[in-house]
């Protein structure tokens, strides 16, 4: 009789065995690499975006863009006057790269933040809101309403034109600079957006939600980090256990609370 040359079921079973074991404790490490690729491309986002700032205010006398916006994180308005706003002053000759808009952690949360407000080219929602570079479906009109992935808070001043909300600062937080020579290390212009008011908070930093919670708790559970952009140019992590209220304002919905 010939010998036949094969596994046995047993021997095929403990090979199986022995893959799933190692994929379960690589499968770990590699979400983890992932992971931290996706934040050093959002730090680098935020470098650029510091870059054009200083960059426009080299070219406009020291000074930065107009920024009267409800939230730091729109750059357009449908009530803006002349357009005089910061996608009006970047898109053409500054925001040449609008990926740098888009940090690759908080486009996959939420479907309301990552398909619409905060990817570029997608067609605005409703008609009127959309990202950077996002038109009103079916046409070659920019949205009306444009929001950005970040805060920023160079020369902001929450507004709708008029009245002023005059902001209130917390926890050691300086006024936000609105030209160059305001600008020092311990001044914040750009961050993610942890946003509270009257309707729930809104959470779209790393490890965020980004939907609307009833709770006004920022889960700071995990140690997850987020990129600070400083007013020195220079940007830094900060942990999310570290996230405190660094401004609030009295807006139109009611009393607005900006943590970072």
């Amino acid at each position: 009789m010939r010998e036949r040359k094969g596994f046995t079921l047993i021997e095929l079973l403990v090979v199986i065995a022995v893959i799933a074991l190692l994929m379960a404790i690589l499968l770990p490490a590699l979400q983890k690499a992932k992971y931290q690729a996706m934040r050093v491309v959002c730090m680098s986002n935020v470098r650029q975006q510091l870059m054009i700032f200083f960059t426009y205010a080299q070219d406009n006398d020291g000074k930065f863009p107009p920024h009267m916006e409800r939230v730091p994180m729109r750059v357009k308005d449908t009530f803006d006057p002349n357009e005089l706003n910061i996608w009006s002053a970047f898109r053409k000759s500054y925001m040449t790269n609008s990926q740098i808009l888009i940090c690759p952690i908080t486009r996959i949360i939420g479907a309301h933040y990552a398909n619409t407000d905060f990817v570029p080219n997608m067609d605005a929602r409703g008609r009127t809101f959309g990202g950077w570079d996002s038109k009103v479906a079916g046409t070659n009109t920019p949205s009306s309403v444009i929001s950005v992935a970040y805060n920023w808070y160079a020369n902001f001043t929450p507004s709708e034109w008029e009245p002023v909300w005059p902001v209130t600062f917390h926890n050691g937080e300086r006024p936000w600079p609105k030209n160059t020579v305001e600008c020092s290390s311990d001044r914040t212009l750009i961050s993610h957006n942890i946003m509270a008011n009257e309707w729930g908070l809104y959470d779209n930093s790393h490890g965020g939600t980004g939907t609307q919670q009833q709770s006004l708790k920022i889960d700071s559970s995990k140690q997850i980090d987020n990129p600070i952009g400083l007013a020195d140019g220079h940007a830094i992590y900060r942990l999310k256990s570290k996230t405190l209220l660094r401004a609030s304002y009295v807006g139109d919905r009611g009393l607005a609370e900006l943590y970072y």
